[in-house]
């Protein structure tokens, strides 16, 4: 199973943004692009008259409050006699800057006001996952968290300050490490009444 949850989250937070730019304003419609950090901004064409908000993905860190030693039972799949222990998820924050491209001043604060707006809205994105093979999908909620990057222009390597707003999305690394419990079947049980 490939690894796609960063990409999945990714994609789900430009559609979340895409449509709260759409919903309940009077903004023309925006296209929200997930872009590469390393895909330019400036000198794109027919940005002068139209505009386009632009995700990027900046940062992946691991978030130290939510690691943990240990294994996690998971039951057995129907049909399957043994359950497994797996080690537990490593949760990362994923830093995610959002800015305009193109369009005027006016347009440009509108729709960073709609964008924090929708991320105030919306403390936590919940995403269907696929499972292991022969696994279930299973629903996970990603945390949302608006912060504050003053140099993020800096990091997206623009040559002149921009406004945008920064958030964080909390993501689980789901581990591959298991090992399989098998049924105890044919075991005798005493139970003794211990009186005083």
């Amino acid at each position: 199973m490939r690894p796609r949850v960063l990409y999945e989250l990714s994609r789900r937070l430009a559609i979340l943004l895409e449509d709260g730019l759409e919903g309940g304003s009077a903004l023309p419609h925006i296209p929200v692009f997930l872009c590469h950090p390393h895909d330019p901004v400036e000198g794109r064409e027919g940005l002068e008259s139209s505009a386009a908000a632009i995700l990027y993905p900046v940062r992946i860190v691991p978030e130290p409050r939510f690691r943990q030693a240990g294994m996690e039972w998971e039951p057995a799949v129907i049909g399957e006699p043994e359950g497994k222990l797996r080690a537990k998820c490593l949760w990362v924050n994923v830093r995610y800057l959002f800015l305009v491209a193109g369009g005027t001043l006016e347009l440009e604060l509108e729709v960073l006001a709609a964008a924090l707006r929708t991320l105030n809205d919306h403390p936590s994105l919940a995403i269907q996952l696929e499972g292991d093979v022969g696994g279930s999908a299973e629903t996970v909620l990603f945390p949302l968290r608006i912060v504050e990057a003053t140099e993020g222009w800096r990091e997206l390597g623009l040559a002149d300050h921009r406004l945008m707003l920064a958030f964080e999305a909390g993501a689980p690394i789901r581990s591959l490490q298991t090992e399989a419990v098998g049924r105890v079947l044919e075991r005798d049980v005493v139970v003794e009444s211990g009186e005083p």
